[in-house]
């Protein structure tokens, strides 16, 4: 069953007062929605206090609160999908520069450290006037959104339902954003042709490769085997306004329990019961896992930093899984025109920020905001 479908018999069936099914999967795509319109319950009104997602999370993991309400859960597996920074190690050590994978691991990686290795890094090697070396490539909606959670903060915040574009966190990352872009030019760019400059498999191709690239944003399921190259992935660096260890969030997936559903305290208990299968292995809870990434990495501590690295993303945007007309993301109204020249950070903000925020309320329930 396609997934809309799948989505409106859940809906409908809980309109109709019958809901389909005890525990629903829901995508992160269409949180928002089901939240706003109280097609689910708050799993707090209804857990006892001795549940184990209130018990240090031993086997049932919650995520973090949606439209101020806890409603998703899920099995606890090792993380693994955060947004990772990889690192070519052959180029850092090619040219000399400062190792990023030690500046982590010594808790210096910062903005600035970023832009001195780019800027260090990129560089004409075949006399042409064009860097065929980089410091950084791919999508730079991507890059935006990465660096505005480095910088603890968001466009859409999850608590207050408020827009935050023009909050000095988010500013700050945007102005960095276009200041790599647009003054240090360290980030490539595909040739403008349609649109195609920020196509994720183009960028894709100059880092995995052409191996022409530093720095590429990467979730782990997007490596391949062992990339022909000494690699490793690190977090984004850190905002100089970050007050937490948060990346920005893939996904916030997970299961639901609908609105109406007989019993389901009950209904929990039991996906809580199931969960015990592993005991107190927890090589055995994380063992299919890694198993994935084993073959992706040289290094077991680039494992070890991609399950620690993951395990932080919890930023998720609200208003950037909103598709404006269809098919844009939100960042993409703000972060292009910025790093292509056409707007400064705070034309860009100022001339899409009602427009973004009409578009967010869209989303909700015309009493939501009452």
């Amino acid at each position: 069953m396609a997934e809309l479908d799948r989505l409106d018999q859940f809906k409908s069936s809980i309109l109709d007062g019958q809901p389909v099914c005890d525990l629903f999967a829901l995508d992160e795509y269409y949180v928002t929605d089901i939240v706003a319109n109280n097609y689910i319950l708050s799993y707090e009104d209804f857990l006892p206090e001795n549940a184990d997602i209130y018990l240090g999370e031993r086997y049932v993991q919650g995520s973090e609160k949606i439209l101020g309400r806890n409603v998703i859960f899920k099995e606890r597996r090792a993380p693994i999908n955060g947004w990772l920074l990889g690192v070519n190690l052959d180029i850092i050590d090619a040219v000399g520069a400062e190792n990023p994978v030690e500046l982590y691991d010594s808790g210096e990686w910062t903005w600035e450290k970023f832009r001195e290795i780019c800027k260090y890094v990129t560089r004409d090697t075949d006399g042409d006037g064009e860097p065929d070396i980089w410091g950084y490539c791919g999508t730079p909606q991507t890059l935006a959104l990465c660096l505005i959670a480095s910088n603890s903060g968001f466009l859409l915040d999850p608590e207050t339902i408020t827009q935050q574009f023009d909050t000095p966190n988010t500013i700050d990352a945007l102005q960095f954003l276009n200041e790599l872009y647009t003054v240090d030019k360290v980030c490539y760019s595909v040739p403008n042709s349609g649109g195609i400059m920020y196509s994720y498999n183009w960028n894709k191709n100059v880092f995995m490769n052409e191996a022409n690239s530093v720095f590429f944003s990467v979730l782990s399921w997007m490596l391949p085997e062992k990339l022909p190259y000494k690699f490793a992935v690190i977090d984004h660096p850190k905002g100089p306004r970050s007050t937490d260890d948060y990346t920005y969030s893939y996904g916030l997936s997970g299961l639901v329990i609908p609105s109406g559903a007989k019993d389901p305290e009950y209904i929990y208990k039991i996906y809580e019961e199931m969960q015990y299968w592993w005991g107190n292995d927890e090589d055995l809870l994380y063992k299919s896992e890694r198993d994935y990434l084993i073959p992706k990495f040289y290094d077991e501590e680039d494992i070890e930093r991609t399950i620690r690295i993951s395990g932080n993303a919890g930023k998720l945007d609200f208003i950037n899984n909103m598709y404006i007309n269809g098919d844009t993301l939100p960042i993409s109204y703000i972060a292009i025109p910025v790093i292509i020249g056409e707007k400064t950070v705070d034309q860009a903000i100022d001339e899409n920020k009602f427009m973004l925020e009409q578009e967010m309320r869209s989303n909700f329930p015309n009493d939501f905001f009452d």
